[in-house]
């Protein structure tokens, strides 16, 4: 694992977290409306999976990133983690490379999270090109439990839980942080008013979907 950046502002109030491979147009839009919509201060931490394309010499030169350079595609799973565990913030955001934000949604986690001592993270809602906005759900019987495709959680919760878990590779990482605030006595909370748009940009980094059942097993017969 190689810095090849390292943002070293002071009293940060938000992390944001992505992962990227090869999505240089999409990552750079994605930070663009970052700096465009988020108002309180922030980091914004970037795995790269061994980018070729540009964007590792363009996020370098980002005042607000620390890049986290990879020589190799380690799955999902342990890019995020990695760049959580750097996160200086007493909030964390994970978004997709793929995403834009529409508005002031990231503030606007921030804002209930202040408000709320018992919501550990809050769910974002999302678009995905031009559907319906959503918010996401794992099912149950007699049960829906609400987890954040895209959204802002406690770091104090993130750390304790372990973030996304570790026995997952690509898919899953959002349904079990979720999950495990949950199981944590908080509080997953939609956000209302808001959204963000996912492209759902469709490349050699949306494979199959080999891990739901590993999260699937892990959860079986867990109800908040």
């Amino acid at each position: 694992m190689l810095f090849l950046n390292s943002y070293n502002g002071s009293m940060v109030e938000l992390s944001i977290v992505l992962g990227t491979y090869n999505r240089f147009g999409r990552l750079r839009a994605c930070v663009e409306s970052i700096d465009r919509f988020v108002t309180r201060p922030y980091e914004i931490i970037i795995a790269d999976g061994g980018s070729n394309d540009g964007s590792r010499e363009w996020a370098a030169t980002h005042p607000r990133i620390t890049l986290i350079g990879e020589r190799t595609l380690h799955g999902a799973v342990d890019a995020y983690n990695k760049a959580f565990s750097l996160a200086s913030a007493p909030y964390v955001a994970h978004l997709n490379d793929d995403a834009e934000l529409v508005g002031g949604c990231l503030d606007a986690a921030c804002d209930l999270l202040d408000k709320e001592p018992g919501v550990g993270q809050v769910a974002i809602p999302f678009r995905d090109f031009r559907g319906p906005v959503i918010l996401n759900y794992v099912h149950r019987t007699g049960a829906q439990v609400l987890y954040a495709n895209f959204g802002v959680t406690r770091k104090s919760i993130g750390d304790s839980v372990g973030w996304w878990g570790d026995y997952l590779h690509t898919y899953g990482g959002d349904c079990e942080l979720s999950f495990s605030v949950w199981a944590a006595g908080h509080t997953v909370a939609p956000l209302h008013g808001f959204c963000i748009q996912h492209h759902r940009e469709q490349d050699e980094l949306r494979r199959p979907n080999t891990d739901s059942r590993y999260f699937f097993e892990k959860w079986a017969g867990f109800r908040p």
